[in-house]
This record gives C-alpha cells, structure tokens and sequence, in this order.
C-alpha cells in the first residue's frame, strides 16, 4: 500500500473520531481502495446492543434500515457469543475461515440480508469489545468478485 494511501485512511479514521459524521467518508475509502461491495461500521454499548454509531457504504436503504433486526443471527452465524469472545482484536477476520459457509446457510441474517444482496463473504475487524463497548467494520464481496483472497487483507 502506498504511504499517500495509508495516510488517507490514518487522518479519515481521526477525522471522525472528533465528528462522528465523517465514519462513513473515511471508512468508504477503505471499501473502495479494497474493492468491497459494502462496509458497515457498528458500535454498540454492551449489554443493551444500543447502537451508538452506524456508518453504512453502499448498503441499499432498505437493507440499511432492518440491519438493527438482526443481532442475534449475527452472533449466531460467527459461532455464538464466547465464539466471539475468543476472536483476536484488530486483525482482519474472513467469515469462511472463522465459520465455515454451511453454518451460515440457515441462518436468517444469512438468508434475508445477505444472500439477496449477492454477498458470499466478508471481512470483519473487531475493533474494541469490552465491558461497555463493542465495535467492529464488516466489509462485504459481491459475487461477481469472487472469493475472498489472503492479499487484500495485507496493510
């Protein structure tokens, strides 16, 4: 990656820590220089899930407005919550390396959220997860791009 690049990513991420309304031009940068279909950023406080921020990138609306419906599929589809729990923060996580496809095909955020989108995979990053806090950036491949590869996750 080129310096001029990673800078671009480095000041939009603080950007938007001091404004909250920069998350989703910073974290559409990262979407488009990796060639991901969507992005979403989520924060959510802990135990209540209360969503705190969402950024969206190239999520149709529709889409965007039940993805708060499907919390429990989530942590269902990545193995459950201890499942989670043992997941490394701030590494690049691949859905199909974590929990193989075939434990997704049932799963309703899976079958109603996904699947009519054309998304067979994404990359997820745990960013903080405590007691108060969990936030992590899903970024999503469209089936027209093809499985994900080991090269694009390198920075």
């Amino acid at each position: 990656m080129r310096d001029a690049t990673l800078s671009r990513f480095v000041s939009g991420i603080y950007d938007a820590v001091i404004d909250p309304a920069l998350w989703q031009p910073a974290i559409e940068t990262i979407r488009v220089e990796f060639r991901f279909h969507i992005a979403v950023l989520a924060v959510n406080k802990v135990p209540s899930g209360d969503g705190v921020i969402f950024a969206f990138c190239n999520v149709p609306d529709e889409y965007a407005r039940t993805l708060g419906n499907y919390g429990a599929d989530i942590v269902e589809a990545w193995g459950g919550v201890q499942a989670i729990a043992r997941l490394p923060l701030e590494e690049p996580l691949v859905t199909s390396e974590v929990r193989p496809i075939q434990h997704w095909k049932n799963n309703r955020f899976y079958l109603e959220w996904m699947k009519p989108q054309g998304i067979v995979g994404e990359v997820a990053m745990i960013l903080a997860s405590d007691r108060t806090t969990n936030a992590n950036l899903g970024l999503s491949v469209h089936e027209s791009r093809g499985p994900i590869e080991p090269e694009p996750l390198r920075i």
